[in-house]
């Protein structure tokens, strides 16, 4: 098309493939002229089409374009191909919370290459791959494959054929990450915590529910159904999901931490018999509460440093997150109010023992402070182990409203007051919690 046609501008059954052939035209011209050499199948230019609609719908969410990398071409017969697709990448960057992201496609990944994640057995090459780098280095790695077909199996819905869903299962076991750790031994670990295929299935995205969903959230499996002229809503909301929205005008201002991609019950598969866990310290700081209605003999416990019980209400929590972080709680530090003083304080640190969750009409009076059969809301019941005295106790702050945080063993001994305190998983804290 070295020339348009104006009856593609003006008359309206080519609007669709005019507009489609604009966007297909911000993908070539990351080639050059190289690109008038070549020939694509209609899958193959799905593909390209699949990449572009990412990157539109993550400007949609507050991202600007920082970078467009042009990409290194091979003539293989008439077509040119890509010779190392991590080189051709959109490199995208949002200004309210400094989160960048890049879009690369078809990136190799073998024993060969100089990336950091490699395949140890045959080289792997999907079509997408979005990695996010968020403020403090981390990042979290998705992939995405498009595949211009429908299972020919008759079904209710359009759905992806089964190899292509082994294909993604293929594409998360095989790649893995090499990092070098502190003492020089080379530590390894799988990068990536999701694959999905895009495929041309049709559904009303915006009533019903992706027949994916489960899947997706259960073990980062799945597909997204992306067609050209369609909303395609269950994949913009999945992005929102993960990255939140910070365009102009949006209701969703909520941003993702890194912490909370780790968290998801899909990438807490463990092999069987052993567990996962992100910090091997992590610390709950939380308040005891109201003392008025708690046994003396109870409450003197945490003064004392001899408590063997606290209980925490699900509700003050994140329900989605709430039992792969309290599994994971190693220490539990409860600010108390002594007598004739202004605030709560500090001062011992608890290991903790098995974690449940629990009816709170269950508990006993040795265990809550009190009883309340009428009660049937459920509450996280930590058993206390082992306490030890800060180096200087601390603290919390004022009486009136009972809050927590999750935080690590090493900054509650170091600390001097609640804004001394690091803050891990964020999102599972919510910030109004009213008082026990």
């Amino acid at each position: 098309m070295a020339q348009e046609s104006l009856v593609l501008h003006h008359e309206a059954g080519y609007a669709k493939a005019y507009r489609i052939w604009q966007e297909l035209k911000l993908y070539l011209d990351l080639f050059g002229r190289q690109a008038s050499l070549s020939m694509k199948s209609v899958a193959e230019l799905y593909e390209v089409w699949c990449l572009l609609e990412i990157r539109r719908m993550l400007l949609t969410l507050g991202f600007s374009e920082d970078e467009a990398r042009k990409a290194a071409l091979r003539t293989n017969g008439f077509e040119k191909e890509l010779a190392d697709g991590m080189g051709t990448a959109f490199h995208l960057k949002r200004k309210g919370d400094g989160l960048r992201i890049r879009l690369a496609h078809e990136p190799c990944f073998s024993r060969k290459n100089n990336n950091s994640i490699y395949s140890f057995t045959t080289s792997q090459k999907p079509d997408i791959l979005l990695e996010a780098t968020f403020t403090d280095g981390r990042r979290i790695r998705w992939i995405f494959d498009a595949k211009y077909r429908i299972s020919p199996e008759d079904n209710e819905y359009d759905h992806i054929p089964d190899d292509a869903i082994n294909q993604m299962h293929r594409y998360r076991d095989a790649l893995i990450h090499l990092e070098e750790a502190d003492d020089g031994v080379t530590e390894k670990s799988r990068p990536v915590v999701g694959a999905f295929v895009l495929y041309p299935g049709f559904f009303d995205s915006e009533d019903g529910l992706n027949p994916y969903q489960d899947a997706i959230e259960t073990v980062g499996i799945g597909g997204f159904p992306l067609l050209p002229g369609q909303k395609n809503h269950w994949l913009k909301e999945f992005l929102t999901d993960k990255f939140g929205d910070l365009s102009e005008g949006a209701l969703l201002c909520r941003v993702p931490d890194a912490d909370e991609h780790l968290l998801h019950e899909s990438v807490h598969i463990a092999p069987t018999g052993l567990s996962l866990e992100r910090y091997d310290d992590l610390t709950l700081v939380a308040a005891l509460g109201n003392v008025s209605k708690r046994e003396k003999q109870y409450v003197d416990r945490f003064m004392t440093g001899t408590a063997g019980w606290y209980h925490i209400p699900a509700s003050t929590t994140d329900k989605k997150i709430s039992r792969t972080v309290m599994r994971e709680l190693r220490f539990c530090a409860v600010a108390v109010h002594p007598a004739r003083a202004a605030e709560r304080r500090i001062e011992y640190l608890y290991e903790v023992e098995p974690v449940k969750l629990v009816k709170r009409n269950t508990l006993t009076a040795d265990q809550a402070g009190s009883v309340a059969p009428d009660n049937q809301n459920d509450y996280w019941l930590i058993k206390l182990g082992t306490s030890r005295p800060l180096p200087a106790a601390f603290s919390a702050g004022g009486i009136r409203r009972f809050r927590f945080r999750l935080t690590g063993a090493s900054d509650l001994l170091t600390a001097q007051n609640w804004s001394d305190l690091s803050e891990r998983y964020a999102s599972f804290v919510e910030r109004d919690n009213a008082a026990i």
